[in-house]
């Protein structure tokens, strides 16, 4: 369903959380849910000159919100121990 290689640079996941996947039957890559994913949109100037990306505010089925997922994605959490694994800023 998602290509695996992917060539953001990011830190792998952990082998708990790899495994934990695993046992669920989710890809090997930092996808879930695929919300986050679905949520990016865009929007390109009438002159095709310029170009706004962001995340659609919605919340999923675990209640989080995909502004709050990307954020963490985008910049990582001290708190829980969670790498940047940004996605937007490399585009």
């Amino acid at each position: 369903m998602y290509n695996e290689d992917q060539d953001l640079g990011w830190t792998p996941l952990s082998a708990r959380y790899a495994g934990k996947k695993k046992k669920r039957g989710r890809s090997a890559i930092l996808i879930d849910s695929g919300q986050l994913l679905a949520s990016i949109n865009f929007e390109i100037s009438a002159d095709g000159l310029e170009a706004e990306v962001g995340v659609n505010r919605k919340a999923g089925k675990r209640g989080a919100d995909s502004v709050l997922v990307g954020a963490v994605m985008e910049y990582g959490s001290g708190a829980r121990n969670i790498p940047a694994r940004p996605f937007l800023k490399p585009s």
